[in-house]
């Protein structure tokens, strides 16, 4: 059944700086549905993947991690400043904030309110209900209030959209539950089937942060029965969790089967990773809900998971396998299950349930997010 296009809209999207993937495939799916959409990004957005019609806005400016302290809070302030005034001119019927940044005071509470007062129509994308790592008192009063400030709020799965209400006292008339889009992948980079009697090849992918658990991983690796290599793909921006992972490695029975790879990975690096990997391992210790999954189905790559978030929902038995949060002898016996059955596993299976996921489907759950035409 093909669903009726929704009504046109001018579409203000706002990423503060969130996965290029995400940003870049929301806006060519509200555009391929007939919004009219102005993207405000950075200087890494990627253009060439854009839809023509879409106008882009590279207010952010730099987001070199090298910059002084003081230069990025001047980048933050004009950033934010410029944002506020373009919001100010109201040539928008919606504004639309994916995803929220620290400091959560700043710019989810008192930002927040000033794009309730300052546009139409302030819709705000919750990708996770609390900060990674900061499941704190004063970060859920925060998000509390921030959730307040929005006419509506985007959701991914049904089980945040009733956290959101149960725990944070969001009218569920103000949620709308819109599944986690993907881009469709081209023909051209599909790849056959991993021949079964080589090593198991893990990828780990992303950047390197303690709610992640790629200590969990380290540790589990000395566990697995199956022959398997493991390559960490992920900067760190915490030198001493970075400093105890590289010792954690060093120390482990496993060492020699590890690689850790903490350069910046583009898009096309990135393709490659998932599509020579075997089996993508996500030992997150909590998630919501996760890019980094939807690019392993994307790519048609099993994958192994925690018991967390929207992992239980998307890793069914024909995807991959899921363990317990925290154990490393749980999440080894999930990699052992899977290397037994991985001829089994087929990547252009995964690759059509991926495909249900297409942007352009995907953003027609917003009408009543965006409320009427103006």
């Amino acid at each position: 059944m093909t669903l009726p296009p929704p009504a046109t809209r001018s579409v203000l999207v706002i990423s503060h700086g969130f996965q290029p993937a995400y940003e870049r495939g929301f806006c060519n799916g509200l555009v391929s549905v007939g919004h009219r959409v102005t993207l405000v990004t950075g200087e890494r957005c990627d253009r060439l993947g854009l839809k023509p019609q879409i106008e882009v806005l590279a207010l952010r400016g730099s987001q070199d991690e090298g910059r002084s302290a003081w230069a990025k809070m001047l980048n933050m302030a004009r950033y934010h400043l410029a944002l506020l005034g373009r919001v100010a001119g109201r040539r928008h019927d919606v504004v639309h904030v994916i995803g929220l940044i620290e400091p959560l005071w700043i710019v989810g509470v008192m930002e927040g309110l000033l794009l309730r007062l300052l546009a139409r129509r302030f819709v705000l994308t919750v990708h996770d209900l609390l900060p990674h790592d900061r499941h704190t008192v004063a970060a859920r009063r925060a998000c509390r209030i921030a959730y307040r400030m929005p006419h509506a709020l985007v959701v991914h799965t049904g089980r945040m959209a009733r956290e959101l209400a149960d725990s944070f006292d969001v009218a569920l008339q103000r949620i709308t539950v819109m599944a986690h889009g993907l881009e469709p992948l081209p023909p051209s980079h599909e790849q056959p089937a991993p021949m079964d009697c080589l090593p198991v090849r893990l990828l780990c992918f992303g950047h390197v942060m303690p709610y992640k658990g790629v200590d969990v991983l380290v540790d589990a690796l000395a566990h697995v029965q199956a022959s398997c290599t493991l390559h960490v793909s992920g900067t760190c921006r915490d030198p001493d969790l970075a400093r105890g992972l590289r010792a954690r490695i060093r120390s482990s029975p496993a060492h020699t089967r590890i690689t850790w790879c903490e350069d910046y990975v583009d898009d096309d690096r990135m393709r490659a990773l998932f599509e020579e990997a075997d089996a993508v391992v996500l030992p997150y210790r909590h998630i919501d809900q996760s890019g980094v999954l939807m690019q392993a189905l994307r790519h048609g790559a099993p994958v192994v998971a925690t018991r967390v978030g929207a992992f239980e929902d998307h890793v069914t038995p024909d995807v991959g396998e899921l363990c317990e949060p925290g154990s490393a002898r749980s999440l080894a016996a999930a990699i052992d299950r899977l290397a037994a059955r991985r001829a089994a596993l087929d990547r252009a299976r995964i690759r059509a349930k991926a495909a249900e996921l297409d942007w352009s489907g995907v953003v027609q759950a917003l009408p009543r997010a965006y409320g009427a035409p103006a």
